[in-house]
């Protein structure tokens, strides 16, 4: 059979590409890879804590959800990373029951992390672990977005049932509300199980601030000051709060339970009782 002149000059090239081709293949084979330079930067993979996105979730760090351990250093490690986290970082506390000790998330940071909480907080049973009348403190942050729980709940299911404590100086500052429920509260009659005891708290609660508080709220309660009716709070002082109630079912309430002095000073959307 007869080739064109063309033919012969493709069938020369494709063999030779060929024949190129194994060649690389082969050599490839028989050099191994060269070794990195001295100073060649080493990439360390991103830890299981979601850094990378901006994402600290306090279970990365050791947490554990069953209300008894206690989540203390998990909770301080995974707030450390965010805040010293370069760009927008969010500090997350998973679904679950979480037992912590009493713990300052303190800055400054590179940026405030926002705050979420979808799971409940535990205090400590031993009133002797508070060395200071704060259980959950921020401080030292130019601002702070806490969402998914209600701010100032004071659980006390477990604690000053049967010993006076007492309990001031509490402050929430220039916090702004993103679909939260009970955005304001103390509640000394939490009952978060059944059989909870009945007789009134010990716990004293005075001189309390909540001060520039704004955002949206998911319960129709935005304001709620339950008080042991044995120790009723005292001085408690509500500053330019504006919330507003996303659902169509309003109108808003707040209440107003066993408290002594409530000073209401500028904006102050809901209404509050006094």
């Amino acid at each position: 059979m007869a080739l064109s002149k063309n033919y012969l000059y493709v069938l020369c090239i494709s063999s030779l590409f060929i024949f190129s081709l194994k060649f690389a293949l082969a050599n490839a084979r028989s050099k191994p890879s060269p070794a990195p330079e001295a100073d060649s930067p080493i990439v360390t993979p991103t830890p299981k804590g979601g850094s990378l996105l901006g994402v600290f979730d306090v279970t990365k760090y050791g947490s554990v959800a069953d209300a008894k351990t206690d989540s203390k250093s998990a909770f301080q490690a995974a707030w450390t990373a965010a805040c010293k986290h370069a760009g927008d970082s969010t500090f997350i506390v998973p679904r679950g029951e979480f037992l912590v000790a009493p713990i300052s998330f303190c800055g400054p940071c590179n940026k405030s992390p926002n705050v979420e909480i979808r799971g409940t907080l535990k205090d400590p049973s031993d009133p002797s672990v508070f060395k200071e009348p704060t259980w959950l403190e921020f401080r030292d942050l130019s601002f702070i977005n806490i969402t998914g729980v209600g701010i100032g709940m004071l659980d006390e299911s477990r604690v000053g049932r049967d010993h006076w404590i007492p309990t001031s100086n509490i402050k929430f500052e220039d916090i702004i509300m993103t679909n939260v429920k009970n955005p304001i509260i103390v509640d000394q009659e939490y009952c978060p199980s059944k059989g909870c005891e009945t007789k009134p708290s010990q716990v004293e609660i005075s001189d309390v601030l909540f001060k520039n508080i704004k955002g949206i709220a998911t319960t129709k309660s935005e304001v709620t000051l339950v008080c042991s009716s044995s120790m009723p709070c005292e001085n408690v002082v509500l500053a330019n709060i504006d919330l507003k109630y996303i659902l169509p079912d309003g109108p808003t309430t707040s209440t107003c339970t066993n408290v002594k002095r409530i000073s209401i000073t500028g904006m102050e959307n809901p209404q509050p009782c006094s």
